[in-house]
């Protein structure tokens, strides 16, 4: 089988053999050690980083590319991804909350604890977004208010699924999304459960 072929399984999950160079990285990440990470620190109106709102980019955005959902199966030679696609848009929503967290620290706070604390990732989930901000209260990030404020962000996947200029792509259209004059019910109207593999090589 070729690495960038799909295979469509008998319990309706899609997957694929890690490639030569995806293979190669991955001992590394079992520790940690090949985990990587963007911060961001940028101001914008709260409104625009609702938990809901964040919610919703995060999912569209796994959906259009779903090695973000991805688990990896360690069974013979070679690892595989797989990943189940959302029966729904609710599915889909549900899923991306479980790879999304909202702190209330600082920079230096997430970066150490990131770098230095229990691992974030797994072989169970190969990606997660982190927004914070250390002076907003639970309470306050649901704030629909113009005001603007100060996050900071983290994107965090492993290296043996891309480089840093994904997760730079990957936090820009994720920006670029809670930007947008779409509403959250726009939002959650674009999300095609149908895109992420509709064009992929599936094999049955």
């Amino acid at each position: 089988m070729m690495p960038d072929e799909w295979t469509l399984t008998t319990a309706g999950r899609i997957e694929r053999p890690l490639g030569d160079s995806e293979f190669a990285f991955f001992p590394a990440s079992k520790d940690g050690l090949g985990d990587m990470f963007l911060h961001l620190a940028f101001r914008a109106p709260k409104a625009q980083l609702r938990p809901r709102r964040v919610a919703i980019a995060w999912a569209l955005l796994r959906c259009r590319h779903p090695l973000l959902t991805c688990q990896v199966i360690e069974e013979g030679e070679v690892p595989r991804f797989s990943f189940r696609p959302p029966e729904s848009v609710q599915a889909a929503l549900e899923e991306a909350k479980a790879a999304l967290y909202f702190r209330h620290e600082s920079k230096e706070e997430l970066i150490s604890g990131y770098l230095n604390g229990p691992r974030t990732l797994s072989n169970t989930q190969l990606s997660c977004l982190i927004i914070s901000s250390p002076n907003l209260g639970p309470y306050d990030m649901d704030d629909c208010s113009s005001q603007e404020h100060n996050y900071d962000l983290l994107m965090c996947a492993p290296h043996f699924t891309g480089d840093g200029t994904s997760l730079h792509q990957c936090t820009h259209d994720l920006l670029e999304l809670l930007a947008s004059s779409m509403s959250d019910e726009d939002m959650l109207a674009s999300i095609d459960l149908s895109e992420p593999w509709a064009s992929t090589r599936l094999k049955f």
